[in-house]
């Protein structure tokens, strides 16, 4: 059954009270991950390939996440949405989140350069993180529920990794941040290139080595 819930999300649940999950606003940090190109990629091929092509790139990014103290909110298709700091508070969630997206970064340029090597049809990367409140808890029905963030932090995050669709230039795997994580990290400037404002004039920005 722990395949089927995030297994780092029933670790901290079962070790806190009963009201932890209860909805309440919590800051957290937030990391989209989705796939370049991936419709192109899928077209023509079976569903057995295309899901061992998934699975093999989320084997990679999910440890990783876990390894950092964050937890897999969900899978939106062919990427996913990961969470720092809830449901148990973290005060390190940004680093946390900073570390793991590093560490997300660098294993997976190996992977896709070598698949795109094999197969030069094979999906890019775009990742994108930032950090802000959310409402947290078990969102549902007594029959269905998920314990999940939403907000407009959430919507944040998603449109960092979004913004990288003409920004990416000739990298396989790139990051995004907003200007509020880069405050947070207190990342240089040299390391962050500007993109487009996203809503209400957070900056974000792609991130270099």
């Amino acid at each position: 059954f722990q395949t089927y819930v995030p297994r780092a999300l029933v670790s901290q649940v079962m070790t806190m009270d009963a009201s932890a999950t209860r909805a309440a606003n919590r800051d957290v940090s937030i990391l989209f991950m989705d796939l370049a190109g991936y419709t192109r990629y899928s077209e023509g091929r079976s569903a057995a390939d295309v899901g061992d092509y998934l699975n093999r790139i989320f084997g990679c990014v999910g440890p990783i996440i876990e390894a950092h103290g964050g937890s897999i909110d969900k899978y939106t298709g062919d990427g996913l949405m990961a969470v720092w700091g809830a449901p148990a508070a973290d005060a390190h969630h940004a680093e946390r989140a900073w570390v793991a997206a590093q560490a997300i970064v660098a294993a997976l340029r190996e992977r896709v350069a070598a698949d795109i090597a094999a197969d030069p049809a094979a999906c890019r990367i775009r990742l994108g993180l930032h950090s802000g409140r959310v409402l947290a808890g078990d969102i549902g029905f007594a029959g269905r529920l998920d314990y999940t963030v939403i907000g407009r932090t959430v919507n944040v995050a998603q449109r960092a990794q979004t913004a990288l669709r003409e920004h990416m230039g000739d990298a396989i795997v790139a990051l995004a941040v907003t200007a509020k994580m880069a405050r947070l990290l207190s990342l240089p400037s040299a390391r962050l290139s500007p993109m487009p404002a996203l809503m209400d004039g957070e900056g974000v920005f792609r991130v270099t080595d």
